[in-house]
């Protein structure tokens, strides 16, 4: 997949917004990223300006070419103006030293429920101890797949946290985090929040919804 803007999927895939990415090899400066997004097995890796994409599909939904293209192409936000936004904040200092030490850092198109229960885990907490709470919760209730390299769980969705309830939650590890997990769980599978509606929302409009 070509690049047409400055790209760093090292930089982007372990910034702290996702945490379900692992690199399964690293030679001669050349990394293979290994995750799941939603509710696929994928691979990357850069090289320079073009990042190779490895899907591995499933009997039951087998992945095309344009299928996969269009949602890495998605999830990596690879069409997003990083140039226009340097020049734009050209005359900034502060952002011009984080642009110079993480230059093409990328925002990432997450699953919006998967990225709610993240930021939940996140509460004074570091990468490492969220990764590993992230992993417990798939391992605990996300279904179990079965693609063409093997197994692996998909991140649950809301109905299959609720379930697990806050006993649950807090016997994996996530502490008073417990508590908030549930009731995001509960009020999403009970539609309260739709969070796909909030996706086309105002900015602002968002932003009361998930705080009030």
């Amino acid at each position: 997949m070509p690049l047409q803007q400055p790209y760093n999927l090292a930089e982007t895939l372990y910034s702290g917004q996702a945490f379900r990415w692992s690199t399964i090899q690293s030679l001669d400066e050349k990394s293979i990223y290994e995750g799941i997004i939603y509710g696929r097995r994928i691979t990357l890796c850069q090289e320079k300006m073009n990042i190779l994409v490895t899907g591995y599909p499933t009997p039951e939904n087998p992945l095309s070419e344009s299928e996969l293209r269009d949602l890495i192409h998605s999830y990596l936000r690879t069409d997003d103006d990083l140039e226009g936004f340097y020049k734009r904040t050209a005359s900034d200092e502060y952002l011009q030293s984080s642009i110079k030490t993480y230059r093409g850092l990328h925002l990432l198109r997450q699953e919006p429920w998967e990225c709610l229960v993240a930021f939940i885990c996140s509460a004074n907490n570091n990468i490492p101890r969220i990764r590993l709470l992230m992993d417990r919760i798939s391992a605990a209730c996300g279904l179990v797949i079965n693609d063409t390299k093997g197994a692996y769980n998909v991140f649950p969705d809301a109905e299959s946290i609720a379930f697990l309830g806050e006993s649950g939650l807090r016997d994996l590890g996530l502490g008073f985090r417990a508590k908030y997990v549930n009731h995001a769980a509960h009020i999403v599978s009970q539609q309260e929040l739709n969070l796909k509606e909030l996706i086309g929302s105002p900015y602002l409009e968002t932003y009361e919804s998930l705080i009030s």
